[in-house]
């Protein structure tokens, strides 16, 4: 699930390019977090992952308004830079139920598109289960090893 796009193909394009060319004033504008909201509520689950959650304005928003849905333990990573004022772009895990972070990169990832929208692990005791949210965009050309 991708937290700027909501369902619609046109609008995913769109916002695609935003992105790829850091039109980040546009992107903003184009964003559908209620979009986003009805396909979670429609899926039902009881963990969702959200990736291009765009810096800590967005995840707050996000966070809100899964706490209407019964979401009570949220987790994020940091992904590449967007710009100095709106932060990085991360991924989010929500769970219904207790869940620990076990890992989320020290450093955050390097300040190029190619690197994608981050990584965060966590672990829900009460099922012994382990959840590793991942979001790389990497181009044949610029796939390198890279540790977290």
């Amino acid at each position: 699930m991708f937290g700027c796009n909501g369902r619609s193909l046109a609008n995913f394009l769109y916002v695609h390019l935003l992105h790829k060319f850091k039109k980040y004033d546009l992107l903003k504008k184009r964003i559908q977090i209620e979009e986003t909201i009805k396909t979670i509520k429609k899926a039902d689950a009881d963990v969702i992952g959200i990736n291009e959650v765009l810096g800590e304005w967005q995840r707050k928003i996000l966070i809100n308004k899964l706490k209407q849905e019964g979401y009570t333990h949220f987790h994020s990573g940091p992904g590449h830079e967007l710009t100095p004022e709106d932060g990085h772009v991360e991924t989010l895990i929500a769970t219904r139920m207790p869940s620990i972070s076990i890992f989320s990169p020290v450093q955050k990832l390097p300040a190029r598109h190619c690197f994608g929208g981050g990584i965060i692990g966590i672990h829900i005791p009460s099922k012994n289960i382990f959840v590793i949210q991942l979001h790389l965009a990497l181009p044949t050309a610029q796939r390198k090893p890279f540790h977290i």
